[in-house]
């Protein structure tokens, strides 16, 4: 729709409402609604002169007028200056005329309202365009939304209609200085039956009242991310929703330095604040990674006590939980608390949290999706339980197309690389139907500004590396039978627990093929089938069932590899690989397959204290291989060689944990784990490093297996104890290599830490490593191992970390670690010391910058990695989500 015809339409709607209201005012279809500007405490300001304002509240007799409100503003830059007062109150319709009197400084400011649709959409009529004079003066005008922005932007005023605010503006905007005004006796003409003193009777009261429906192509434009230490969280719009037709999706990677469990959260934070007053619970959905972590909601309070609620269980389900919590199961952390005055507390609830908050300090991948956060209580008013007004989506239109991106420039400076600008941007197009969503990532590599795309050679153009490529195209059925939650079609990303991660199965890079998700009769069931280049595939799933305090799981993997034949091709003068004629077929040929299953069992007892936590795991790996695959064309392997004697391996996985809490109500925390991991256990990533080399990420998961997952047997134990405000913790690791029972590991650590004490975490960790290992099984990775170099060394370390929440903006966080080294070889000790800080400042929602600095300095020269750019470095990263 064109501006023009927009204009047309708004002009004819005009015309003939201003026919209706004379026919229907006198008929009573028509009616004047009170704005109560006396109850001060509901208006907040905003706005650009919102810091060097003041709204100083009631105002009683004051020359003539009882009751008045009083604004004192001050404008103190020639660009654009306002302020306002804002307060969001549902109208049975659109307003038509406004009347108030209004007290004025002969300043010769504009006096304007702002109104808002159900979309999001703000309108503005100016009421008075200079207030020309001095004292009171009645203002009876009709309203004309000359201007509007934000929302779907069509300039159409669509669905419940809201107030949004008073507008006093600087005319010009060259004007500085101050004033102030008093505002009473404020109505609006509308499309009622009769007068309306208390404008919540128009729109009712009710039980309970959505507060985020999470129906929004991009959550960012909601929520803040925050995490600890290194982990990360990345926040989109997932179709795989119980309610409406998008959820918000949380995938996250727990990592920390430390020996004590990461988080990452996820915040919306109101303005205004909320009114919980009367909210007696809240009810939302979760849907589960199958994980050991748990979920926290935070409500944070105006006062600066944060109430929070924490549930161990609801993730460890792979499917969607429907949690209705009590107000009373959540319990207030800050040391202001005040049992006798809860209820006022929740009366101004300035921000909403959703954590996951890891229970091991290992690195552990996952992603979770929340929908439908609703409160309920008695007589709720949606006017000041839930924030503005959103879209509320009950049923998808036919076609409906969502579009969200991230775009993130980074300024990077390394000794490796120097100084570089890059960009990178990932587009989200989403699209949607009932019970249907469409989702297509489009990104653009991160490469250095100004960079070619292309290149233009001898033999014609040819692409140097595509600056864009369509990351994944998936389409979701959702909700399309109680037994069937989700089938998706297109490219997957298959995620299980950590322990598979570890041990079981590394998840395939967006490989496209099916994947099936849903519960029968208390049986959580996860199936898919990935199609990999030829005739490879990747096929399996996971049951999995609760049954009062137990989690039972079963997990199957089959890995069947295949590569083409180069009998029917030839090679051109380029070096390609190319079939001579169309009627001929590239022959493929059998290269090994790789099977994987494991059962698991956890549990906790004595639940109300916290007592027991256990699991068992056992998993078993079969693998076959007939020939050796040339992957130095991922898009077209080849068979180099057949094994002449065929390879024939099994290995298997043993793991036992127990976790005791309040131990004799002394000691607060300990747990104890037995592990073996045979050495010709590896699933997946049996063959040597240059098999994947195409593949990086998997060569360097098989890299890192092998020293530190793979070929041992060991007892580790943790314990934790706090002493009123610090926390300590102490970890014993013992190992033996199967491969060589000479060789093993010894590991001994600690740290002492202040958490949460005005928002700033400062921990010192200490530590000693014993570490002999050497090469015995040819089927081990040599990238951290030299055969012909056995490992043989001490390794001490001191650390100091100090994380400081600044504010709801801006976090900072810094790490300066020594380590000394000794080696048997030469009996000598070689420091190594490395400094970084973080920090982070978000503009509002929509925009963060973000700057990091990594220095870090070896005992020799040579022990700098060549070409690494991860121990010294300098980045400026401004990232930008619409």
């Amino acid at each position: 729709m064109t501006d023009s015809l927009k204009k047309l339409i708004s002009i004819l709607i005009l015309i003939n409402t201003g026919i209706t209201v004379q026919l229907l005012h006198a008929e009573g279809k028509f009616s004047d609604v009170d704005i109560p500007i006396e109850k001060t405490e509901d208006w907040k300001l905003d706005g650009s002169a919102a810091s060097t304002s003041q709204f100083s509240g009631l105002v009683k007799n004051f020359e003539g007028e009882k009751i008045s409100a009083k604004l004192l503003y001050d404008f103190n830059t020639q660009e654009n200056d306002y302020v306002n007062i804002t307060n969001i109150i549902v109208l049975p319709s659109v307003p038509l005329r406004i009347k108030l009197k209004l007290y004025g400084d002969a300043r010769g400011c504009s006096f304007r309202i702002n109104i808002m649709d159900e979309s999001g959409e703000i309108f503005q009529a100016v009421v008075v365009s200079s207030i020309g004079w001095n004292g009171w003066r009645e203002v009876n005008e009709e309203l004309k939304f000359d201007s509007h922005w934000g929302g779907n932007n069509n300039g159409l005023i669509e669905g419940k209609v809201s107030f949004l605010s008073f507008v006093i503006d600087d005319e010009p905007s060259s004007f500085i200085g101050g004033g102030r005004i008093f505002i009473a006796k404020t109505s609006f003409l509308c499309a009622v039956p009769k007068k309306i003193k208390d404008v919540s009777a128009v729109i009712g009261r009710s039980e309970t009242v959505v507060v985020d429906d999470f129906e929004r192509s991009n959550q960012n434009n909601r929520y803040k991310v925050f995490r600890g230490d290194s982990s990360e969280l990345s926040l989109t719009s997932s179709y795989e929703a119980k309610s409406g037709n998008l959820s918000m999706e949380m995938e996250y990677t727990l990592s920390t330095d430390r020996f004590v469990p990461s988080w990452v959260s996820a915040a919306d934070q109101f303005k205004p604040v909320l009114n919980w007053q009367n909210v007696e619970g809240i009810k939302f959905w979760v849907k589960g990674d199958g994980s050991p972590n748990i979920l926290q909601v935070n409500i944070l309070t105006a006062s600066g006590n944060v109430w929070q609620y924490e549930n161990r269980d609801v993730l460890k389900k792979r499917g969607w939980t429907e949690l209705s919590v009590p107000i009373s199961d959540f319990r207030i952390l800050s040391e202001k608390e005040n049992e006798d005055d809860r209820s006022s507390d929740m009366s101004k609830i300035k921000s909403l949290e959703f954590a996951i908050v890891g229970t091991s300090y290992q690195t552990y991948k996952g992603k979770i999706c929340i929908d439908q956060f609703s409160v309920r209580g008695k007589e709720l008013d949606p006017l000041i339980t839930a924030p503005a007004p959103s879209v509320q989506v009950t049923k998808a239109e036919p076609v409906n197309i969502r579009l969200a991106d991230n775009l993130s420039v980074k300024y990077m400076d390394t000794p490796e690389r120097n100084k570089e600008i890059l960009y990178y941007n990932k587009l989200y197009v989403l699209g949607s139907m009932e019970n249907v969503g469409i989702q297509a990532d489009i990104v653009s590599k991160e490469k250095e500004v100004g960079d070619e795309t292309a290149v233009f050679s001898y033999y014609g153009h040819q692409e140097s590396n595509p600056a864009v490529e369509l990351l994944a195209l998936k389409a979701i059925l959702n909700n399309i039978h109680p037994n069937l939650e989700t089938v998706t079609i297109g490219n997957l990303w298959i995620d299980y627990p950590v322990d598979y991660w570890l041990y079981l199965f590394y998840p395939s890079w967006r490989y496209k093929g099916v994947q099936v998700r849903g519960e029968v009769t208390g049986f959580n069931y996860d199936a898919f089938v990935i199609k990999h280049k030829y005739d490879s595939t990747t096929t399996g799933g996971q049951i999995q069932r609760r049954w009062k305090r137990w989690t039972f799981r079963h997990t199957l993997v089959r890995f069947n590899d295949t590569a083409k034949r180069l009998a029917n091709a030839e090679i051109n003068k380029y070096g390609q690989l190319y079939i001579p004629s169309e009627d001929v077929e590239i022959a493929t040929s059998f290269v090994g397959n790789d099977l994987t299953y494991a059962f698991d069992m956890s549990g906790s007892h004595f639940e109300k204290d916290n007592l027991l936590e256990y699991s068992i795991l056992y998993s078993k790996n079969k693998y076959r291989r007939d020939a050796i695959k040339d992957m130095s064309n991922p898009y077209a392997p080849t068979i180099s060689d057949t094994i002449i004697s065929p390879v024939r391996e099994e290995g298997e996985v043993i793991s036992a944990r127990l976790k005791l809490k309040n131990v004799l109500k002394v000691i607060t925390n300990t747990e104890v784990q037995y592990r073996k991991v045979d050495t010709k256990f590896k699933p997946r990533f049996r063959v040597e490093s240059d098999y994947l080399a195409s593949a990086s990420a998997d060569s360097s998961i098989t890299d890192y297996f092998d020293d530190f997952y793979g070929d041992q047997k060991g007892w580790n134990y943790r314990v934790i104890q706090v002493i009123r405000k610090f926390t300590l913790n102490a970890e014993y690791d013992e190992i033996k290599r199967l491969s060589n029972t000479d060789y093993y590991r010894k590991i001994l650590q600690g740290n002492v830490g202040l958490y949460n004490i005005n928002g700033t975490d400062i921990v010192f960790s200490t530590g000693r490593k014993r570490d002999k290992y050497g090469i015995a099984s040819d089927e081990r990775s040599t990238l951290y191992i030299d055969p012909s170099n056995p490992r043989n060394e001490i390794n001490r370390h001191y650390e100091l970390y100090i994380s400081n929440k600044i504010s709801q903006k801006t976090n900072l966080w810094t790490k300066y670690r020594t380590e000394n080294i000794y080696l048997y070889l030469d009996n000598h000790v070689y420091p190594k010391h490395y400094y970084q800080i973080k920090g982070e400042h978000f503009f509002n929602n929509n925009a963060k910058i973000t700057l990091e600095h990594m220095v870090t300095r070896y005992a020799k020269r040579e022990w700098d990695p060549s070409g690494d750019d991860t121990d010294n470095f300098t980045t400026l990263t401004l990232d930008i989500y619409f």
